[in-house]
């Protein structure tokens, strides 16, 4: 006899459609809730819920009243770029770049270490959390602000997993990351293969971004380049 269906998790699902929106208001800032819902698909109640939660977290901000079609104006919605930020780090072997990005996507602060990091697995976790908080410090982000990290590594990365599988370039090796680092930075990280973020970051701020192809917007795979 078959089990009963296991209901998807309405967090998730919360979380998605928010991201979903995010990036709907990001591409067609200023917008209304009413636009809002056409395009995502979800429903006026739903986009009112969500976005009414994303003005709470300053994510979102209320940018004015829109065009009247003849009966009550809607009021447009924009991000709010200081509102969060995120961090990203590209590790390579004898070098490390960072960067802070506010929500439209906008490097405010970067930093560069001339730091051997081959050959260091057993290291890398000290590593990277000495890094992350040297950029911290440097670009005077209050850490309740960071949203997160995304740390681009080159080679085999599991990253729904957190862990670096294998990074020849590097010589790491079976390292889990993500959720070490999260517990102890206090934001959730995310790992991935750099080329799949500079992929991701195209996809979402460059050339890709004309396309469209998709709504969902995981926002940390692009932290690790560019947007992040």
């Amino acid at each position: 006899m078959q089990g009963k269906a296991v209901p998807a998790d309405r967090r998730l699902i919360r979380a998605i459609n928010q991201n979903n929106l995010l990036n709907l208001i990001r591409l067609n800032a200023p917008i209304s809730r009413p636009q809002l819902a056409e395009l995502s698909g979800l429903s006026l109640a739903t986009v009112i819920g969500l976005t009414g939660d994303l003005i709470g977290r300053h994510f979102v901000v209320e940018s004015g009243p829109a065009e009247s079609t003849g009966g009550r104006k809607a009021t447009l919605l924009d991000l709010h770029p200081e509102g969060g930020f995120a961090l990203g780090l590209m590790v390579r072997g004898f070098e490390c770049i960072g960067v802070v990005v506010n929500l439209r996507g906008d490097v405010i602060f970067s930093l560069h270490w001339d730091t051997v990091l081959r050959h260091q697995g057993a290291q890398a976790l000290e590593h990277i959390v000495r890094m992350t908080n040297d950029l911290l410090a440097q670009s005077g982000v209050e850490k309740d602000l960071v949203i997160g990290l995304g740390c681009a590594l080159s080679g085999y990365i599991d990253a729904q997993n957190g862990i670096c599988i294998d990074s020849w370039n590097l010589d790491w090796h079976s390292i889990e990351l993500a959720e070490p680092l999260s517990r102890r930075l206090g934001f959730p990280v995310v790992i991935d293969n750099d080329v799949s973020c500079i992929t991701t970051y195209e996809r979402l701020f460059g050339w890709g971004a004309a396309a469209r192809t998709s709504l969902r917007s995981y926002w940390g795979a692009a932290w690790a380049w560019g947007w992040c």
